[in-house]
């Protein structure tokens, strides 16, 4: 879910995106390859991403494709949502479960008296209109929880090279490039 949407904001509906201007080159020249950002470990030619032989870098966060984008994820992992974990107050993982509580919450805001449960209309104890899944925390908690850092990574990456190069050298330690 994070590598998705940070394709959507980074990378769009392309399978590259350059982010300087480089130079044509014909077949068999050596061309200078710039910052980019692709899905795919193949600078970009396709959109497939194959989770099970894309990851080079041994540690968390794994992430594939181009430089660029391990390092922007990485970044974005242990900058962003790792340094909310520190305050509990802020972290991802508070603010999505308690989107979750208050969904449970507004379940259970009709008094009991109101319901009866007989055989038919009823989900174990309760009945049907009340069934909720508490043992999965849903996509939508996630990503609203995760929202306000998403703002701070597209500002950050406008504006701090930091953000893009910071765990540069954990990626792509011999090239070096974006």
């Amino acid at each position: 879910m994070l590598h998705q949407t940070l394709d959507c904001i980074f990378l769009g509906p392309y399978a590259r995106i350059d982010y300087w201007p480089l130079p044509s080159c014909l077949p068999g020249e050596d061309c200078v390859d710039g910052p980019y950002w692709a899905r795919d470990s193949s600078s970009g030619q396709s959109r497939s991403v194959d989770p099970y032989t894309c990851v080079d870098v041994p540690s968390l966060p794994y992430t594939c494709g181009s430089p660029a984008r391990q390092s922007l994820v990485r970044y974005f992992v242990n900058t962003l949502i790792d340094a909310s974990a520190a305050n509990s107050d802020t972290s991802v993982f508070k603010k999505a479960v308690d989107d979750q509580l208050r969904t449970i919450r507004s379940l259970f805001a009709v008094p009991f008296s109101n319901y009866t449960c007989g055989k038919k209309g009823c989900t174990d104890f309760f009945p049907d209109s009340m069934a909720y899944n508490d043992e999965q925390i849903a996509a939508s908690a996630v990503l609203s929880a995760l929202d306000a850092s998403f703002d701070q990574v597209y500002t950050q990456a406008l504006e701090k090279p930091l953000a893009w190069i910071q765990y540069l050298a954990e990626v792509s330690p011999s090239t070096g490039f974006l």
